[in-house]
């Protein structure tokens, strides 16, 4: 399973235990889902910015490199 798929488990046992007169069990379930939830959705965003981090930083390493090797080249 993956998260989305347990968010919706735990979601749905949430609403089982609801009707089961469970309302207590079924809170701290419906919490726990909106926590795992929202982390992961987090968990997304922080691999993107890691992305576009990785590649500012290997565009920047190929200029200055670029940069280095012209300057050896010419003279400084």
């Amino acid at each position: 399973m993956n998260i989305p798929d347990n968010v919706a488990w735990l979601e749905d046992f949430a609403v089982h235990g609801l009707e089961l007169g469970n309302a207590n069990q079924a809170s701290r379930l419906w919490a726990i889902s909106k926590w795992i939830g929202e982390a992961n959705e987090l968990m997304g965003q922080q691999s993107e910015l890691l992305d576009s981090l990785r590649d500012r930083v290997e565009a920047l390493y190929k200029e200055n490199e670029y940069l280095q090797n012209r300057l050896m080249r010419f003279g400084a």
